[in-house]
């Protein structure tokens, strides 16, 4: 039983009815939706996705949202975690949207000398699919700025913090603020072993980034500093992103708008919600239940 047969199978015990239904038609994506603004010219910044065939129909929604809220054509490279289906490509087509689909296998030859002088790096990497949220996106990146986005994201409202960041107007890398501290050290072991201190509780579910604050060699410096390698595998991309733009010293959390939380409803006002592992069923019931049929209807209204 794959994933997301067992994820049906969860939704269907709890009796998570809402959920369910918006889990068991979200394909209806594939033949409902266009990019309504295919014809307008893309953003420079382009938009970096980590995909595979669990979520694959949930990184979709994701963009069609994005699209939604904010009005523009983005160029949109996907990162391929090695489990991606070839009839993936077909469905994408069918979206309209201009993207680039970096497989497994060409990510690994091209990741291989970029990080052949970094072990731990190729590591994380190797064991961590998160790795290539950042190794990859860093060296593969067309643009010295880029924005990454989880495929369990959905968007409200137009993103004007995001805005004033591709525009220029703010400077430096930026995350959403998580619940909890997922940081593999602390503030005081980087003060003294760094010369400064961590930021807290970075969630990197969305990442505004400035790539001259990604250095390879640094990171396989706090790899080595802080043992890395030992630590919890799933919160060790966050680390290093918070390690890094804690030493670029521009930017910063986003607005508690930018929502990442437990509870059972966004709270009012939100611009986007991560839908974080332990609500990931609210994706489909709150999320869909509240975002499909605008996004649809936006869609026809613009793509008759």
């Amino acid at each position: 039983m794959n994933r997301g047969t067992r994820e049906l199978v969860k939704y269907f015990v709890r009796g998570q009815w809402k959920a369910l239904f918006h889990r068991i038609t979200a394909p209806a994506i594939f033949w409902a939706w266009r990019n309504p603004h295919r014809d307008r010219q893309t953003e420079a910044i382009p938009v970096h996705v980590l995909v595979g065939r669990d979520r694959f129909t949930m990184a979709c929604w994701m963009l069609a949202s994005w699209f939604f809220v904010t009005g523009k054509n983005w160029r949109v490279v996907l990162h391929d975690d090695g489990t991606l289906q070839p009839s993936c490509r077909h469905l994408l087509d069918r979206l309209a949207i201009q993207y680039h689909l970096i497989s497994r296998q060409e990510a690994d030859r091209r990741m291989a000398s970029a990080l052949s002088a970094m072990p731990l790096c190729a590591e994380h990497r190797q064991r961590s699919p998160f790795g290539l949220k950042l190794y990859d996106v860093s060296v593969m990146s067309s643009h010295d700025r880029y924005i990454v986005l989880d495929s369990d994201l959905l968007f409200f409202r137009t993103p004007d913090a995001i805005f004033e960041w591709c525009s220029g107007e703010k400077r430096g890398c930026f995350f959403m603020k998580d619940v909890i501290e997922v940081c593999q050290c602390s503030p005081a072991e980087t003060q003294s072993r760094l010369g400064f201190k961590v930021w807290g509780k970075v969630n990197a579910g969305l990442a505004l980034i400035e790539r001259e604050a990604v250095n390879l060699s640094r990171l396989e410096y706090f790899m080595s500093s802080f043992n890395l390698l030992s630590k919890n595998l799933w919160m060790v991309e966050q680390t290093l992103y918070a390690l890094l733009a804690s030493e670029h010293k521009v930017g910063g959390t986003l607005p508690e708008e930018y929502e990442v939380s437990l509870s059972e409803r966004a709270m009012s006002g939100s611009v986007m919600r991560h839908y974080v592992g332990a609500i990931r069923h609210l994706f489909y019931s709150e999320g869909l239940g509240r975002m499909r049929s605008r996004i649809l209807a936006d869609a026809r209204r613009k793509c008759p």
